[in-house]
């Protein structure tokens, strides 16, 4: 459907007329010329939608945008493709043959992160992809602000990066993540969730150096939301681990292991049993404090 006539449909269903909706944003006969299917600023075309308290999404979901779908579609089997080794074996040999097809690079690395990714999971070798691996390395590399395609790329391949790579690619992610042009709360979210792979990165690697300025990196992600309970709870425990790490103490270790109770409190019970398994494979823990917990 054309935005324009999609727009003056949702218009008309909500009973504004073109002089309310125009009001401080346009004037009446641009938005009259708009809806008759002329063009507009994609700034006032934002401007409507928020006037009719209409997500931007919604809207372009409503208007069919078939490549929009596409990706929405995409995104859906890139994620099922993580679980999946049916899925992700389809999804890979569908983007390995676009790239043979097109030469294009983003088709091989779409392959790449749902290959990857899998392969973490289930704990497989990636050695078979090390190859295209330094491709999506040299792709990141070759842009300097990234998007929610690169964000959430580096964000899920973190793990195949050396330390010195990912120090160098710090700055830019952070910045990269404070100028997507979404809501604070997503913004936060990505940011929260990249510090934390940061962390479980750290502690996989015994990286010690590292780990410090990660754990404050994660606890400036959540200072603007400090009602986040599961988060303010992953902060105060990745500190007593990070003093574990440093020197193991019984009485330090069952007092990480209390404030995971906070969480089994509040029926938070998955994110407690992968806390405490996380807290057990790092840290030699007694027999004794384990059997109690």
């Amino acid at each position: 459907m054309n935005y324009g006539v999609l727009l003056s449909s949702l218009r008309k269903s909500r009973k504004i007329s073109q002089a309310d909706l125009s009001a401080s944003i346009t004037s009446q006969s641009a938005l009259s010329r708009f809806e008759a299917g002329g063009e507009v600023y994609a700034r006032n075309l934002i401007s409507y939608l928020n006037k009719l308290n209409i997500h931007p999404t919604e809207f372009f979901m409503l208007a069919e945008d078939t490549d929009f779908i596409a990706q929405q579609n995409f995104n859906h089997r890139l994620q099922s493709g993580f679980v999946s080794k049916t899925d992700c074996e389809v999804l890979a040999k569908e983007e390995h043959s676009r790239y043979i097809e097109t030469g294009n690079v983003l088709n091989l690395i779409n392959a790449v992160h749902v290959q990857a990714v899998y392969a973490k999971i289930h704990a497989l070798p990636l050695n078979d992809y090390q190859k295209d691996l330094e491709k999506v390395k040299q792709y990141l590399l070759s842009i300097d602000t990234w998007m929610m395609f690169e964000v959430t790329l580096y964000l899920d391949l973190l793990f195949i990066f050396d330390d010195s790579f990912i120090n160098h690619q710090h700055h830019r992610m952070a910045r990269s993540l404070q100028s997507l042009p979404f809501g604070t709360e997503l913004r936060q979210g990505l940011s929260a969730a990249y510090g934390n792979n940061l962390i479980i990165l750290d502690f996989e690697r015994n990286n010690l150096l590292s780990l410090s300025q990660h754990i404050n990196y994660l606890e400036s992600t959540l200072s603007k939301n400090p009602r986040n309970l599961i988060s303010s709870i992953r902060i105060d425990f990745y500190n007593k681990m990070f003093d574990l790490k440093k020197y193991y103490s019984d009485d330090v270790a069952i007092d990480a292991l209390e404030t995971l109770m906070i969480l089994k409190k509040y029926h938070y019970v998955e994110s407690y049993e992968d806390l405490k398994k996380f807290l057990f494979e790092h840290i030699p823990v007694s027999q004794y404090i384990k059997n109690q917990y």
